[in-house]
């Protein structure tokens, strides 16, 4: 029975082969570069570094403005037992970050850009938005909150959200779907 399984097993992975289907196994993905631009304990970077699996992220870029912050970010990364070369704790600027770290060209070198950008600001995340852009790695990820949804989705004063994003919000049953497309249509801009 297990050899009928392990031929079965082989034709359908012949099947897939022919079809052009990629399995995860044969995906060989190391050296991932991680920036978690605003990162105030850094929490989020510990947990990507403890749950993604060993040998598939080659750093984090954990960066932050206040120094309180970043040297909470070092101890909180210590006390998890992380080595500060692979988490390494930054204090700067989100945007001179990202600006400074652009993909220049479609070739990228090696030392430019990163794979995934975590932008998770407080409020509205659209002054970085440019920014992660050009340093996002052709096929990157680039994980974005926005946590003004009252803004987004119609609120009091809808041309404040117009003076952010360039959209003008609509009341109704609908307005948190329509908050995520002005988001990602502020992205894609």
């Amino acid at each position: 029975a297990r050899e009928a399984k392990e031929r079965e097993k082989s034709g359908e992975d012949k099947k897939a082969e022919a079809e052009g289907d990629i399995k995860v196994e044969d995906v060989k993905v190391s050296g991932v570069r991680i920036l978690e631009a605003l990162s105030a304990t850094g929490l989020r970077s510990i947990r990507y570094w403890k749950e993604i699996d060993e040998g598939l992220i080659d750093n984090i870029l954990v960066n932050d403005l206040d120094l309180k912050a970043v040297e909470t970010i070092e101890r909180n990364i210590t006390y998890n037992g992380i080595d500060l070369k692979s988490l390494r704790p930054n204090k700067g600027d989100a945007c001179d970050v990202l600006y400074a770290n652009r993909c220049l060209n479609y070739n990228q070198d090696v030392d430019r850009g990163f794979d995934v950008i975590d932008l998770d600001p407080y409020g509205s995340a659209i002054e970085f938005l440019d920014g992660a852009v050009q340093a996002v790695s052709d096929g990157g990820l680039l994980c974005v909150t926005c946590t003004d949804k009252a803004i987004l989705c119609g609120g009091k004063n809808p041309e404040t959200c117009f003076g952010k994003y360039g959209s003008m919000p609509l009341r109704g049953a609908y307005c948190h779907e329509m908050a995520v497309r002005i988001v990602l249509h502020a992205i894609h801009s």
